[in-house]
Parts: structure tokens; sequence; C-alpha cells
């Protein structure tokens, strides 16, 4: 978003700028997701089964903010187990699970100087 006027609005699962304050998140399409203030960060968490498939992406315009995407074990969320890194438009990430699990979803803007809106879409299979 465009300072000045972007202005930050509670969204859904907030708090969660933490691991531990992962929100819990069913499979679908979520817009009106953002970065902000600038520095914020966002966790989702997903229940998955050993062998299920969960693939998440995020749409965003790289140019107002270059986000981030990594999947963690929630219990372990010092390192993670996969991430999304371009610097492009857009991040996803298709990750199997090895273990029946609590795994938790991290977005951040690579900088963290800037905000950034985007789309979450995650499917489970």
């Amino acid at each position: 978003c465009d300072a000045p006027q972007c202005v930050c609005q509670p969204e859904a699962g907030d708090p969660n700028g933490s691991c531990g304050q992962a929100t819990g998140l069913p499979p679908g399409l979520y817009e009106d997701f953002a970065i902000c203030p600038a520095g914020d960060e966002d966790y989702y968490s997903f229940q998955l089964t050993a062998g299920q498939k969960l693939t998440v992406t995020i749409y965003f315009e790289h140019d107002d903010g270059d986000l981030e995407l990594f999947i963690y074990n929630k219990s372990a969320c010092s390192s993670y187990l996969k991430s999304s890194t371009s610097g492009t438009d857009n991040e996803s990430i298709v990750f199997t699970a090895p273990a029946s699990a609590t795994y938790a979803m991290r977005v951040l803007e690579f900088s963290k100087l800037a905000e950034n809106s985007y789309i979450l879409e995650a499917t489970i299979e």
C-alpha cells in the first residue's frame, strides 16, 4: 500500500505476529491481508497428517514490498522447513507433511521497512 493512504486495519486472526500466536486457518482464499505496519509479520497454522500436501500462495505487488513465505513445524519455529523468497510478484510453496503435526506459515516483508497487502490461497490434499 502507498503511504500516506495506507492505514493499518486489524485483519482476521490478529494478533498473529509470532509463531505462538499463529491463527488456525482452514483451506481457502483470503483477501485483504496485509503486512502493516512495516516490520509486521503474520503467522497462520494448519493441521496436517503425514503425507498431506499443503499448497500456499500469496499474491502481491513486489514493487510495493518484497513479501516472503516460510513453513515451520509449529513446535519448532526456530528453523523453517520450506521457503519461497523470490524477487518477483507472488510466492508459493508446495509442502508435504513428513509427520502429523501443526505447521505454521509465516509471511513477512523482506526489508522490514515497507507495508504491503496480499491475498492468501491455501489448499490441502
